[in-house]
């Protein structure tokens, strides 16, 4: 098992929870159309209806709300590594369930598993970590897992080869689906167990 960086990643989001006030700036997107348009694009396959629904790098629970208001009959689980975005989503969402975790180290059996944009952080041998990430995740998920990722250059964030990572994701499941159409620089990979 790689290390995931998770003091390096408390350390960057808790001092995003403390610089914002907004949600969308607090995750690190550029607008709130432009998060919501990601929370639809990881969710368009499922109906998470009287589903148990993980959101692994929850951040401040914005997702919560989304799941909440398309789907209020989910049950909703978000894990994070930042303390500080997890006081802000608890304060947010009291009726939510808000846990301190590691995506690799917290165990459980979910219908859904999200991610939204959660592993765009730099790390060493990214490919590597993202398929350990998906490889972990799937086995947590019942039905399917969708994460949005990075497509372009950046400075201070990893970004993916979509090619690359459809391949990656067909080695854990045949059934693969690549989103690019909602954002230039954005794209989700759905894996179904059917």
């Amino acid at each position: 098992m790689l290390s995931a960086p998770v003091e390096r990643n408390r350390h960057y989001f808790d001092s995003r929870a403390e610089r914002y006030s907004q949600s969308y700036e607090r995750c690190g997107w550029n607008s709130v159309d432009s998060q919501y348009r990601r929370f639809w694009a990881l969710t368009h396959h499922f109906d998470l209806s009287d589903s148990l629904v993980l959101d692994a790098g929850c951040g401040d629970g914005e997702f919560y709300e989304f799941a909440k208001e398309n789907f209020p009959t989910c049950r909703y689980v978000g894990i994070d590594v930042s303390d500080k975005m997890l006081t802000i989503a608890r304060q947010r969402f009291p009726k939510g369930i808000f846990m301190t975790a590691d995506v690799l180290a917290h165990s459980g059996d979910y219908d859904y598993v999200i991610c939204s944009g959660a592993f765009n952080l730099k790390v060493p041998s990214p490919n590597e970590y993202l398929a350990e990430i998906l490889r972990n995740l799937f086995k947590k998920a019942q039905v399917g897992v969708s994460i949005s990722l990075l497509s372009e250059p950046c400075d201070t964030l990893n970004f993916y080869n979509p090619g690359d990572v459809f391949k990656m994701a067909r080695q854990i499941t045949p059934y693969v689906d690549i989103n690019h159409t909602y954002a230039d620089n954005d794209f989700s990979v759905t894996l179904f167990r059917r």
